[in-house]
């Protein structure tokens, strides 16, 4: 008895979670040209990469990326293309507010507003 492939895994993904590196898809696309119609593209691309099919089904669909706390996930990572430790999000921070005149030492030479900052502290303690 020939079994037949659940339609399911002859589906082919079209649209991606936007973290998934373009070489990825690309390696991806690659495969499934290669074996159209046969299904288990996720199977095939991940026993290509040597990885567990569940960590590319989990990039893939859900957009879930492995982690990057431990020796055996970086490598993962890096056998799907992404960078071995995840890039920290940068936060926007407020300038710090700096009175007029203290802005004004800056533009000073280094002697100089070695003085004036001086005097100032000096002046300053003996409110």
């Amino acid at each position: 008895m020939v079994r037949r492939i659940p339609e399911r895994f002859l589906k082919e993904i079209d649209e991606f979670p936007g973290n998934i590196p373009k070489k990825l898809i690309r390696e991806y696309r690659k495969i499934v040209k290669e074996h159209k119609g046969k299904g288990g593209y996720q199977r095939k691309l991940a026993s290509k990469l040597e990885i567990n099919i569940k960590y590319l089904s989990d990039l893939f669909l859900h957009g879930i990326e492995p982690t990057d706390r431990t020796e055996k996930g970086r490598r993962i990572r890096v056998a799907l293309f992404l960078p071995a430790r995840r890039r920290a999000t940068r936060v926007q921070r407020t300038p710090r507010e700096v009175p007029e005149f203290m802005r004004q030492w800056n533009r000073l030479l280094k002697e100089e507003r070695h003085k004036v900052i001086q005097q100032y502290v000096n002046w300053r303690n003996k409110k």
